[in-house]
């Protein structure tokens, strides 16, 4: 139920993300995007090439999964913290977010 008010606020503001866990993955994030939907990333520390331009100690992001919105089957949440996406023969997942969903416009 929560799932789809903030689908329906994607919509509206475009963009919303989340700190998240993820199988015990703690500095992953959460983005739910208006077209690209669904999209979990997780930062990555080293070196990062940038055009020939190589920076030590640069945070890049690394897409660990991501699924448009009309993969989406079911949505459950246990109203705090954990939210079920199920993405039909694409599999489930299950996500650990830290804060509410906060709003990008």
């Amino acid at each position: 139920m929560m799932m789809m008010m903030v689908i329906k606020m994607v919509v509206i503001v475009m963009l919303m993300d989340s700190e998240a866990t993820w199988h015990g993955r703690r500095n992953c994030r959460l983005t739910l995007h208006y077209e690209n939907g669904f999209t979990l990333t997780t930062d990555t520390d080293g070196v990062v090439e940038n055009g020939g331009d190589t920076s030590r100690g640069a945070v890049a992001q690394t897409i660990l999964w991501h699924y448009p919105f009309e993969k989406l089957q079911m949505s459950s949440d246990d109203g705090r913290r954990l939210l079920w996406l199920d993405f039909g023969d694409d599999g489930e997942q299950v996500i650990n977010h830290h804060l509410f969903l906060k709003i990008k416009m």
